[in-house]
């Protein structure tokens, strides 16, 4: 029987130095995507570590399909434009490695004003550099 990964991404851990938000963009063992947190931690810590990958914790990065994303450094783009990532984590029009495409801005088809939504797919029609 064949290998059957589950899902559109990989598993990897935070080898960062710094904690990862669980939704975010990230670029991780060159593995660009959102994170997905996957441990849940115990009650007695509250609610901040619920939504945090902390250093050296095993995560799943989603690294396929469309995703909704804060537009706080590409509010300008326009649908189509390519999408890089840099290694903070932080999308802009360079970086160090492709993200994809934007599909819909925000106020498009239900895309909240503070959001933008990419094409992962997208990000193997980007060029090799910055």
């Amino acid at each position: 029987m064949p290998y059957n990964r589950p899902g559109p991404g990989v598993y990897v851990t935070n080898s960062t130095g710094d904690a990862i938000v669980h939704g975010a963009p990230c670029l991780v063992s060159n593995f660009a995507g959102v994170a997905v947190k996957q441990r849940t931690p115990p009650w007695t810590q509250g609610f901040e570590p619920v939504a945090m990958i902390a250093e050296d914790e095993p995560f799943y990065i989603l690294t396929k399909g469309i995703v909704q994303v804060s537009n706080a450094d590409i509010d300008e783009a326009e649908k189509g434009d390519e999408v890089w990532i840099s290694e903070d984590g932080s999308l802009g029009t360079s970086g160090d490695a492709p993200f994809g495409r934007i599909v819909e801005v925000a106020g498009e088809r239900g895309t909240p004003m503070d959001r933008v939504r990419i094409d992962l797919d997208a990000k193997d029609s980007i060029g090799a550099s910055a």
